[in-house]
């Protein structure tokens, strides 16, 4: 560059040399030493300002990008002082053209950087090429639409679920491994979790798991891990409550959109590594005309929706919306990403070329031509239908009883209230309790239960159809809803509930249900008042039938012992005899004969709930074996507890094995801490199964039985009692025994 040019250059356009050295760190520090006068003005400075001196950093902060590129062009010719192909030389003169952006500028200039190698003094020339503008422009909004991208590309979702009154928290594996705190699913104190939550956040996140509400929640926090790390999470929440109402978990997912918050502060990405991720997204990039016409689509969406791209190019892009709602959402925020340059995004329904519909979520945003107008549409669209399965598999979790699929008491609860803000009027409600489900639980196990509430659920399902929802409430108790219904309804209700009870009758177990209705006709009682109504008619109707529904369940059991060659007939009124002819000999009162003679009946009830292979099992049982048996005592006791007729025996049948000499099962009393119709019943039975064949032994003669109940007299058995047996059966023959007890007897 002559000096004649250097002048004009000065004069024309925005011109300013630098004095550049290299600082004792290797930077490079470049002071102003001479400037056009319009350069002050291209800076948007006052005319009067006095730049002389002052750093290109200072000058250009709001770019720093810009003086960057410029120092390492420096740093480069320093170090490496030959031409480079996109360099220009002349003499000891290095000089290089560019496109830049400059925030100070507010757009697009051309800079020309002149470095003389031997003062080392640096000119820069800017000027505004409008033949490159678009182009560069274009460029610069493909890096952005490349960073917004990125956003969606590192995306990731987990699963977590807070217990709050354990407070541990359930992390999934991707979630664990997300916050270092192990390869696989685990399950972590809370504390532990809210240590690692940003203390600008913790607030927050302790708010929303203690005053979530019946919908889900949303939210945004960070977290630090322990090794100092930064994420950034999108948590979607939904409470879960127990029977009384209180949140006791929290279920969500939660997406790691820590990519997106660096994806936001990376360097631009050249237009040749955009495109190559774009076609190579397994999300849809697609670019839209002003009227919404597809311009461009990204090859995924052969993959994603079955389409070719050339089949959708050209098309208008609400076309493929599935529902209508969505497509006018979706239109209106085109339109506002059209007028207003907002950026949007929103969750909707597309059409799949094989008919089928899958969730996105579009982001839509706009790109400017070099005019500064909206020229093109971008809408980023990232399949969520997995995710979206997963959210509507956590809500109904949240509203279902897992056990009988019948709705929760947290959905009930929550529709009580919903009718009580919407004042509806005529409401109608059935509470029905499941009767003998204790007994049943303790008698064959909480499996049978299940299933008898299965049952119990399945019948009223039947009853109520689609139009009253049924809610489980409780352990054994549901509700009914009649909303918008009539107390004729109600009653049919209940009607159809007694008649399809009677149906179950021929069963072992049947289905016996209580119930309790209230309806108000109008918004003057309030749900919980009308619950509170159908719940104490339910108890007055539940008492008037528990009797005999503890008598059915009583017999079923008998029946059930019976069936399974637990106890016979035989040996039954062979007990009864025998314990009756001690009693006499003790003199017993009568109270205490009734209590005898049931107890020989039902001493064993407990066995009802030994599994087959061990009750029925023909050999020596095992020590695990031994164990489950010796439980049928104290099975035994629950399932007289739970029967009112059955109650005056229930510490007998909890005792009838223990030992004279404390070593017995289950609680290992001695002497006459047992109760005494145990010990009788200990001596009289054990004689008989001596005597009578069993599936695991065979029948031993009558002088044998006798002789073993003398010889375990004072440790097994309460000698007192052996004595009195033998004194009244021990010199008798099998024959003298029957006339004498009045039953079939010998070995059988």
């Amino acid at each position: 560059m002559t000096k004649a040019d250097h002048a004009e250059l000065l004069k024309q356009i925005p011109t300013v040399r630098f004095s550049s050295r290299i600082g004792p760190d290797g930077t490079v520090l470049m002071n102003v030493q001479e400037h056009s006068e319009c350069f002050v003005r291209f800076l948007m400075l006052p005319d009067d300002a006095d730049i002389m001196g002052e750093t290109a950093r200072e000058l250009f902060f709001k770019d720093s990008l810009l003086v960057d590129d410029w120092k390492m062009f420096i740093l480069r010719m320093t170090a490496e002082p030959k031409a480079r192909l996109y360099d220009a030389r002349d003499g000891d003169v290095v000089s290089r053209r560019s496109l830049q952006y400059l925030q100070c500028y507010k757009g697009w200039a051309g800079v020309e950087l002149c470095y003389n190698m031997a003062s080392g003094d640096v000119q820069v020339a800017f000027s505004p090429p409008r033949d490159a503008v678009t182009k560069i422009g274009v460029q610069h909004l493909m890096r952005l639409k490349e960073r917004e991208w990125l956003a969606s590309f590192a995306d990731s979702s987990c699963i977590w679920e807070a217990d709050l009154l354990a407070q541990t928290i359930y992390l999934s594996r991707e979630m664990a491994h997300t916050l270092h705190l192990a390869q696989d699913s685990t399950i972590v104190p809370l504390s532990r979790f809210l240590a690692l939550v940003h203390p600008e956040d913790l607030a927050l996140v302790k708010k929303t798991m203690e005053n979530a509400n019946y919908t889900q929640a949303t939210m945004y926090s960070r977290a630090i891990l322990e090794d100092g790390s930064l994420l950034h999470f999108h948590t979607f929440g939904i409470p879960g409550y127990n029977r009384e109402g209180v949140m006791t978990r929290v279920v969500g997912r939660t997406r790691n959109i820590t990519a997106a918050q660096q994806a936001a502060e990376r360097l631009s990405m050249s237009e040749q590594r955009f495109r190559g991720i774009v076609e190579n997204s397994r999300d849809l990039f697609v670019v839209l005309s002003p009227s919404g016409v597809i311009l461009y689509v990204s090859p995924a969406i052969a993959a994603i929706a079955g389409f070719q791209p050339e089949e959708v190019e050209g098309q208008r892009f609400f076309r493929y919306l599935a529902d209508a709602d969505g497509a006018a959402q979706l239109e209106a925020q085109f339109d506002e990403v059209l007028h207003h340059r907002a950026q949007t995004h929103g969750e909707y329904l597309l059409k799949h070329a094989d008919g089928r519909v899958l969730w996105f979520h579009i982001s839509l945003s706009c790109i400017v031509d070099a005019s500064g107008q909206v020229a093109e549409l971008a809408a980023l669209c990232h399949d969520i239908t997995e995710e979206k399965r997963q959210e509507e598999h956590l809500r109904y979790l949240s509203q279902h009883d897992p056990l009988t699929s019948v709705y929760n008491r947290y959905f009930f609860e929550s529709e009580m209230e919903r009718v009580d803000v919407e004042g509806v009027q005529e409401v109608g409600m059935v509470l029905v309790d499941l009767n003998g489900l204790r007994m049943v639980n303790d008698a064959f196990g909480y499996r049978r239960g299940d299933e008898l509430l299965k049952e119990a659920a399945a019948l009223m399902e039947r009853v109520c159809g689609a139009r009253y929802p049924l809610f489980r409430v409780g352990g054994d108790e549901f509700a009914v809803l009649a909303e918008n219904g009539s107390p004729e309804e109600v009653d049919a209700i209940c009607d159809e509930i007694d008649k399809a009870c009677k149906s179950t009758q021929t069963r072992a177990i049947p289905v016996n249900l209580s119930w309790g209705r209230a309806f108000r006709s109008r918004a003057n009682l309030d749900m919980q008042q009308l619950y509170n109504r159908a719940e104490n008619n339910m108890h007055s109707n539940k008492m008037l039938v528990s009797s005999s529904i503890r008598s059915h369940v009583l017999q079923s059991l008998k029946e059930t012992l019976r069936a399974r060659n637990l106890e016979t007939a035989d040996h039954t009124r062979r007990m009864e005899s025998m314990v009756t002819a001690v009693g006499k000999k003790l003199g017993l009162s009568p109270a205490e004969f009734y209590q005898l003679s049931l107890l020989a009946s039902m001493h064993d009830i407990g066995k009802v709930a030994i599994p087959d292979h061990v009750i029925s099992k023909p050999g020596s049982l095992d020590n695990s074996e031994w164990e489950v048996m010796r439980t049928h005592s104290e099975i035994g006791a629950r399932i007289a507890s739970a029967a009112e007729e059955l109650s005056i025996v229930a510490e007998e049948i909890a005792c009838h094995h223990e030992r004279w000499d404390g070593t017995g099962y289950p609680f290992g009393k001695r002497g006459k801490e047992i109760p005494l119709l145990s010990r009788i019943i200990s001596v009289v039975d054990c004689y008989d199964v001596m005597t009578h064949k069993r599936v695991y032994k065979e029948a031993r003669p009558h002088e044998e039985a006798i002789a073993e109940l003398k010889r375990c007299a004072g440790t097994q058995f309460d000698p007192g009692i052996v004595e009195l047996f033998v004194e009244m059966f021990g010199n008798l023959s099998h024959g003298d025994m029957e006339c004498l007890l009045g039953v079939p007897f010998g070995e059988k």
